[in-house]
């Protein structure tokens, strides 16, 4: 009876280790690699937790993505960036960070960020979006979207 209890006791804690973020969470990750257009390793068949950018951390013994840093490199022509809605999927997300590069190639860069979709996220406790611009900074604009919702983080 001991050596079955063990047994037991054994494969629930491997169980544990093998733990996943919940569907919604991971195909809001997707929906923003999608969205911003970048090659991450995010896929179905690497685990998330070795997802470049992504923490996560257990929240109430299930684990959630609660750190999401992001760094996009903008280039080529009229190249916009929207952030999916999808993004209000994390809901357990303390820390988002977006550096958003744009090269020195000739383009016009539109960098979109609509703050309406993180005004849900109740955990977020940092929010740090920054831009640098290469040599054609004429060309390149920030387009920051209901940024009075911020007030309400």
């Amino acid at each position: 009876m001991k050596n079955i209890l063990s047994v037991l006791f054994v494969i629930f804690c491997s169980g544990l280790c093998l733990a996943e973020i919940p569907q919604n969470e991971k195909s809001a990750l997707l929906a923003i690699s999608a969205s911003v257009r970048n090659s991450y390793n995010w896929n179905e068949q690497t685990p998330v937790e070795q997802w470049s950018g992504v923490t996560v951390t257990k929240i109430n013994s299930n684990d959630h993505v609660s750190g999401l840093n992001m760094r996009i490199l903008a280039n080529g022509t009229d190249y916009i960036i929207n952030f999916s809605e999808m993004i209000s999927e994390l809901v357990h997300l303390e820390t988002l960070s977006v550096n958003s590069q744009i090269s020195n190639s000739p383009s016009n860069v539109k960098f979109n960020f609509d703050f309406s979709n993180v005004a849900n996220i109740i955990s977020l406790k940092k929010l740090d979006i920054s831009a640098g611009y290469g040599s054609n900074e004429q060309n390149s604009q920030n387009n920051f979207l209901n940024l009075n919702l911020v007030s309400q983080l």
